[in-house]
């Protein structure tokens, strides 16, 4: 299996794409000059590649977001969201619709190569150091109200993992490796060999245990389904006088759709709480992407614990 590149993101002192930083290379244009993000009159080195007219609600698009993460974390979705439209993919799913959005959303990963922190993540701390003079319980009674409680959020080494799965409905197999330097590379390993195992969540159900000698146990598993798909589910009501249908607290439950993969290949299926699922029960559906008011139409097993339902679709409430 080959593993292609389709698109690719970038930014730095040199440009804010892959192009404009090749250019300024070919044309021997260095990015180097004097530091200007902060005083570095006291320090030995006063010079760098700096990102210059840094905008960080222009980079990003969505200025809430610049609460929860650092400059670094911007760079990071910047150039990932370079790459995923360079390659087509928002176009590409935005043009599927029902099972196919579904699957595609849990059949795509996200690797990202992270240095796992900053040289100033701990600043915040360094003012109350300085007033608590080494008293650890003073350090402690100041410590809610002197550093910023958004403080830990900022400082997460997925942030940049997290949200770009959040803007781009990414939710296949995925991971954050936080190796300094090679963390990038090694990211891009990672991915290319989920791509070449085929990554991807089985559904299996526990039908025998037996126990051997030395506390060996084998067990028995039969798949269910190798495409599945995690969903929100609330139970639903009739509407109440305002018209408006009353629900209770969502539930996790697992989508299995129609596939020759699966044991139901002709049947769309669902598995959830036992105590949600009852024969013509009607609960709502809630794939990320849109949302149905669905009715169970047969159940298929019931366990302690879990439920596994056919069901039909009554209508589309959005998306």
């Amino acid at each position: 299996m080959s593993v292609v590149i389709t698109g690719a993101g970038a930014i730095c002192g040199a440009g804010a794409s892959p192009a404009a930083i090749v250019d300024a290379a070919l044309e021997g244009r260095s990015a180097i000059a004097g530091i200007t993000s902060f005083d570095a009159t006291g320090w030995p080195r006063r010079h760098a590649a700096e990102v210059t007219d840094y905008n960080a609600a222009k980079l990003v698009g969505d200025r809430k977001l610049l609460k929860l993460i650092r400059r670094s974390d911007v760079f990071g979705l910047y150039a990932a969201d370079q790459a995923i439209g360079e390659a087509g993919i928002p176009a590409y799913r935005d043009a599927l619709e029902g099972d196919a959005a579904v699957a595609f959303a849990e059949a795509t990963g996200c690797y990202v190569g992270s240095g796992g922190g900053a040289f100033n993540v701990n600043y915040d701390f360094f003012p109350l150091m300085a007033d608590s003079r080494g008293d650890m319980q003073a350090f402690g009674r100041e410590l809610g109200s002197t550093v910023n409680p958004m403080w830990l959020l900022r400082t997460l080494p997925n942030n940049v993992l997290c949200h770009v799965g959040i803007r781009h409905s990414i939710k296949g197999p995925n991971a954050c490796i936080t190796n300094h330097t090679t963390s990038g590379i090694l990211a891009v390993l990672e991915g290319a060999e989920a791509i070449r195992d085929g990554e991807a969540w089985i559904l299996g159900v526990v039908r025998r245990m037996q126990r051997g000698p030395a506390e060996e146990v084998t067990v028995g598993v039969e798949i269910v389904a190798r495409r599945l798909v995690r969903v929100l589910m609330r139970t639903w009501s009739a509407p109440a006088d305002d018209g408006r249908a009353a629900a209770e607290r969502p539930f996790f439950g697992l989508y299995i759709p129609a596939h020759g993969e699966n044991r139901q290949s002709a049947q769309r299926s669902l598995v959830g709480p036992d105590d949600k699922f009852s024969p013509g029960a009607m609960i709502e559906l809630d794939t990320g992407s849109a949302r149905y008011l669905v009715r169970f139409t047969q159940m298929l097993e019931r366990q302690a614990g879990w439920s596994w339902a056919l069901f039909s679709a009554v209508r589309k409430l959005s998306g």
